[in-house]
This record gives C-alpha cells, structure tokens and sequence, in this order.
C-alpha cells in the first residue's frame, strides 16, 4: 500500500544517516532476518534462531544491563538461600556478587529486557482473527526464545514439533504447550520487525562521518604486506617496533632473502638508545643487532664500528635463556656468542612462547625456525633421555606439515635415533633461493 511504501521510505532515510556503526549493525540483523526467511523451507530450527540471532547482536551491542540477584534461577535461589542463614551477610553479599557475575545469566537478562525496550504497546493490541501475545506472555516466550536458539546452537537441539508446524504460525504469535508459551515463526518474525524498526528510529542521525571507503569496496580485503618493505623504516627510540621488526627480519631471512633491505639507520638507532628500552623490546632489538651485523655481509663500517662498542656489554642479555637466545643458537649467527642454559628453563621458555606466539603484540617464528629451536632441544637431550627426544623430534615433525622435504629428514633422524643436523633445514631453505637464481 501507499502507507507502507512511505513508511520503507522513511525507515531507510532514517537507516542511511545513522553513525556507520549503528547503520552497519542494523544492516546486519536486516541481511540475517531476511536470510532466515530463506532458510524456511530448508530448516525451520536453523530460521528461528537466526531470528534470536538479530536481537542477540544488538541487544550485546547497545545494552549493558547488571543482573541483580532478583534475576537468579528461582530453584538455586531457594536452595541458596537457606544456606545463606548461617553465613554473615557480607560473606551472602559477596557470594551473590560471585554467583550474578555468570555470563549466561547476564546475557540472558539483557537480552530480555533489551527486546522489552523496543517492542511498543501497540504491539499488543487486538487484532482481528489473530492470537496476540500479551505483555504477561512476552516475558515467558522470550525467554524460551533464548534457550531455543542457545540449545540449537550448542547441541543442535531442532524446534519443538508445535514450531516446525506451519499451521501454528498461520494465525497465531505463540504455542502454549504444558503451560508454557513459545513464540510461533510468524510470532517471531513480528517482534524482530517491530525491534528493529524502533530501534533504528531511535538511534540519532549524524551529520557528517570521515569513513574509509576503499575498505568497504566488495570484494577488497586487507593483506599484510611482505616485511622487507617496512622493517627497515626508523622505529621509535623506546623501541616499541623493535619485536615486530625482529620477526620481520627473520621472516625476510627464511621466504624473502634475496629481498633483505638494508637497515642499517635503524640498527645504529637501536645500538645507541639500549640503555632506553624496557627489557623486552631492548633484547628483541639487541637480537635483531646480532642477526643483521652477523648475517648480513654488506653492512656500512659505521654500524659496525657502533655495534663492537656495544657488544660486550649487553650480551649478557642472553644470559638467561629466553626465546631470542634461542633465536641466536639456531640462525648461524657469526659471533662470538655461547650460551648454556638450563634445560628446564628452555622447556619454560618454549612452552611460553607457544602459549603467546598467536597474540598480535607478541613475537612468532617462521615454522621453519620453530622446527629447528625443538630439534636443537631434541639434540641436548639425545643421550640423557632418549624418549624426550623422539617427543621433540616428533613436535619438530609435525610441526613441518607443509614441507614434506623437512618432514622426511626429521623422520629419518628419529628412525635411525641419531642426532640432527640442523644444517640441514638451512640447506633445504637455501635452495629456495637458488630455484629464484635460476629464474
């Protein structure tokens, strides 16, 4: 009709000058709550939940309710309660607090009373030859809503049959069974609409937004550019890049060498301004120092000259073992640098660099290097502890999954029991370069 072309209109020319947030959230509970009524005729549970999921995403978005302990499963409460008799009311207090913290009980309750916020009056009028939920009933149905579309999610648990039944849609919002009330699919999709039609009205309008459009373009994704076009740019004197350019550095070494740039002002920086650093980025920045002056054969005299001055005073960082010492002991690094460590601190160290290489601010390895750091363990425990080798032997396998050449030289070390050549892995990255020669 007329009215309801006009209304479209209005909505949309309130959609499109929203914040790009508000905008992109509410096109995204549009986009789903269209996709459900696709999914229909395919899988009736699969559409109703991802109706459960439109208010879900805003309702953790836009909402930040504290459940109070009104709010707790009534059958716990009961039971809590009278345990609470003999507990002084700060230890009660304190016990609650614990128990609302539950993020399962404060998702559910936000979800609730998010939904109850934007559902009108209006919405539970009369309506000729149709079965309205009343507001009493709303409370109970949502909530059922919610642990339908959470055991859907979680076990596959389908629609109880009353809800798979198309009839029960036809002229009715809800399902009573055993005296409880269930959304019907045509229920549902009323309160999606309603929800999401007063919530966008309610939402300001902004005038102008800086927004990077090129991001936006379909079809275009972000990529993380090869290393050897940036580690070489100047670096902060506090050397907050120094961990990433150290990973760049060694990425560039293994998949790039023939591309290594020349870095040498940011090497004298970081020579100059160690004594500035926090521990971390000064050791990571020192390491990087190692591997460029012992790897890189055409350094300026400059950087050399600084980097002897400063040598003997700061290799005692690697005193301790850490994972840049270990990054040393396997690159080939051509100085005069040894270390003897503990193995249990190495066990320590590598264990912690596993649990953290995955976290953006945090250091990780070329596989390549991984590899070689387990089998250099592997080596220091071949004749004391002949099973706890073959375990890193195998970790070093396994973790070379896409380099079948490394994998096979591994296996055979670990089948004739013998101890690894770690020169070997290097020779099977060098050729890398000479096929790149060769083309």
């Amino acid at each position: 009709s007329e009215e309801e072309m006009l209304a479209f209109k209005n909505f949309f020319e309130h959609l499109m000058n929203l914040s790009r947030c508000d905008y992109n959230n509410i096109l995204n509970c549009i986009v789903a709550y269209n996709a459900s009524i696709r999914l229909l005729s395919e899988d009736v549970s699969l559409s109703y939940s991802m109706l459960v999921y439109c208010l879900e995403s805003l309702s953790q978005s836009y909402d930040s309710y504290i459940p109070v302990w009104e709010d707790y499963n009534e059958n716990k409460k009961k039971a809590l309660e009278k345990v609470f008799n003999n507990i002084n009311d700060e230890s009660v207090e304190e016990i609650k607090s614990i128990l609302l913290k539950d993020e399962h009980l404060k998702l559910s309750k936000r979800f609730c009373e998010f939904v109850k916020n934007y559902v009108k009056d209006d919405f539970f009028k009369y309506r000729e030859g149709k079965r309205s939920i009343s507001k009493d009933e709303f409370q109970v149905a949502l909530l059922n809503a919610y642990y339908i579309r959470s055991k859907y999610a979680h076990m596959l648990k389908p629609l109880i049959k009353h809800l798979r039944m198309g009839k029960f849609s036809e002229n009715s919002d809800i399902v009573e069974f055993q005296h409880d009330i269930f959304f019907t699919y045509a229920g549902l999709i009323r309160v999606v609409r309603e929800v999401i039609l007063n919530f966008t009205f309610s939402c300001e309008k902004t005038g102008y937004e800086k927004f990077d459009w090129r991001g936006a373009i379909p079809g275009c994704i972000e990529f993380k550019i090869a290393p050897y076009y940036w580690i070489w740019k100047m670096d902060s004197i506090k050397g907050e890049g120094a961990i990433a350019r150290l990973e760049g550095f060694i990425e560039t070494f293994v998949h790039y060498k023939n591309n290594i740039p020349k870095m040498d002002d940011v090497i004298r920086m970081y020579l100059s301004h160690l004594s500035e650093m926090k521990e971390e980025n000064r050791i990571a920045a020192f390491t990087l120092c190692c591997l460029y002056v012992g790897k890189i054969g055409n350094i300026e005299n400059e950087t050399k000259t600084l980097f002897e001055s400063v040598f003997e005073k700061y290799i005692k960082l690697f005193d301790k073992c850490s994972i840049y010492g270990l990054i040393i002991t396997v690159m080939r690094v051509n100085l005069n640098i040894s270390v003897a460590w503990e193995f249990d601190d190495c066990y320590n160290v590598i264990n912690s660099y596993c649990k953290k290489r995955y976290k953006d601010t945090k250091l990780k390895l070329p596989k390549e290097i991984e590899t070689m750091i387990y089998l250099k363990i592997a080596n220091t425990l071949q004749e004391d502890d002949f099973e706890a080798a073959q375990n890193w032997k195998l970790k070093a396998y396994d973790n070379s999954n896409n380099n079948k050449e490394i994998q096979e030289i591994v296996k055979e070390s670990m089948d004739n029991n013998s101890t690894f050549d770690i020169n070997s892995i290097w020779q099977s990255i060098d050729k890398r370069f000479d096929k790149e020669i060769e083309k």
